[in-house]
């Protein structure tokens, strides 16, 4: 892969995390149980009914918290783009793995990824074009620390400007 086309997906990957946290942020603690926007009308039907709301255990809180469907296989976000690939053996993301992911959108923030529409959405799951797997998570992160000043130098040169 040329190093424009190499750009071109790490742009994308980092407006999808980037698009993923926005809308995360703006969830009901209802609907990332639920998993998202649709099931959420189901659970709130289930508390307007007087149902319990569904609390699942902790390994399908954090797929859920990723967009993910419990068991599923891929991190599609609404746009239906894939964003990290799991490990083939992995049925969730571990607790450390959402850190990981965590940070690496905090970066791509202070690099000015703002939350923008993706060029494109992905009919298929199995379009693994701007896919990137869990293991390259950590590399990643080590490559944008390097790229960026580091918090204290950052803070001065905001108290400078």
């Amino acid at each position: 892969m040329d190093e424009e086309a190499t750009l071109k997906g790490l742009e994308s990957f980092g407006r999808a995390i980037y698009e993923f946290r926005w809308e995360y942020k703006h969830l009901t603690q209802e609907q990332v149980y639920a998993g998202g926007r649709g099931p959420a009308k189901r659970v709130q039907q289930r508390i307007e009914n007087g149902q319990q709301a569904p609390r699942p255990d902790t390994c399908a809180k954090y797929d859920t918290v990723l967009g993910l469907e419990p068991g599923s296989t891929w991190n599609t976000l609404q746009t239906g783009a894939p964003l990290v690939e799991k490990k083939q053996d992995a049925p969730t993301y571990s607790k450390v793995e959402v850190g990981q992911l965590m940070e690496l959108a905090r970066l791509l923030e202070r690099l000015g990824v703002t939350r923008a529409p993706l060029a494109r959405s992905f009919d298929s799951h199995d379009d693994r074009g701007y896919t990137v797997p869990i293991d390259l998570v950590p590399g990643l992160i080590d490559v944008l620390k390097s790229a960026l000043p580091n918090d204290e130098t950052a803070r001065d040169g905001r108290r400078q400007a």
